[in-house]
């Protein structure tokens, strides 16, 4: 039997139609349905969109479930009105994560996306490092390398700082006809707009031979390093998940800062695989191949 995974995360939502042996059957993007990010009555619509098929069960990784029980329960209830009859299993995006990742095996998983978190699981006992937010973790994150780039942007525009690369791609990347202009673009009602600053950290990884941004993901590879290393079993293989996963050189920045104490590698699928993995796990009871 088919089933619909869907990831719900803090700025887009992903649904895949799955087929019995994995495969896409088809699939669908589109805006966040985080609910303290946007309207319940939008929340509702792009939910209904994610209606792939007419029968199929469904599971969902929705980001926010679990951090509150107020919530969780308005999750909930959205959720179970808007796929009412259908069979649906509920969890964190964090959850849908690692089951994608180590598909029911023992292990650990970070996820380096906007945010950043380690994942644990050994013994059917589930651990977690990081996923304090932008105000008290996020290490080595999107955000962190982002907010770094700004940061040095900042003292290079005020010449505190010899100028890099970032001098002449920040302006570009947020249309600044002045430095003083870059809060009005980084913020939303006086809170930092995360996913914004957060893009500032491709400009970082794509110019790694900048002095600047060499120095920034240096430092952001060993946050990651140290924050890998509170959960990891020495010499383990890590798997990677979210986007900053996708970059080859971070990867390897943060493979050096580890000195062969863990190896970290990108994941095979990406998260909203990890609907499929738990809807299988849960159909035979028993972990994946």
């Amino acid at each position: 039997m088919p089933v619909i995974a869907i990831d719900i995360g803090g700025t887009k939502t992903r649904a895949v139609l799955y087929d019995d042996q994995g495969s896409s059957i088809s699939e669908l993007m589109t805006g966040t349905c985080h609910l303290m990010n946007e309207e319940e009555a939008v929340v509702r619509q792009r939910l209904q969109a994610c209606r792939l098929d007419a029968t199929s069960p469904i599971v969902i990784g929705y980001a926010g479930y679990g951090k509150s029980e107020q919530l969780r329960t308005w999750i909930s209830r959205i959720v179970s009105e808007e796929f009412s009859g259908r069979k649906v299993t509920l969890m964190s995006d964090i959850d849908l994560v690692m089951y994608s990742c180590l598909k029911g095996r023992d292990g650990t998983a970070v996820i380096l996306g906007t945010g950043s978190i380690v994942i644990n699981k050994r013994n059917n006992v589930i651990t977690q490092k990081g996923g304090w937010g932008y105000l008290l973790g996020d290490e080595g994150s999107g955000y962190a390398i982002g907010l770094a780039a700004l940061k040095q942007y900042v003292l290079e525009a005020e010449d505190r700082s010899e100028k890099s690369i970032l001098s002449t791609l920040i302006p570009e990347e947020f249309e600044l006809q002045d430095s003083r202009g870059l809060l009005d673009k980084i913020m939303i009602e006086g809170r930092p707009d995360r996913t914004k600053i957060a893009s500032a950290a491709r400009i970082v990884l794509e110019n790694e031979t900048d002095i600047a941004c060499r120095h920034i993901l240096t430092m952001a590879s060993l946050d990651v390093c140290n924050l890998i290393l509170s959960a990891a079993d020495p010499g383990e293989e890590v798997i990677a998940a979210g986007g900053l996963s996708h970059s080859e050189a971070y990867l390897k920045m943060i493979n050096e800062r580890a000195e062969q104490r863990f190896f970290i590698r990108k994941a095979e699928h990406e998260p909203v695989y990890g609907g499929y993995v738990k809807w299988r796990m849960d159909s035979s009871d028993h972990t994946m191949k």
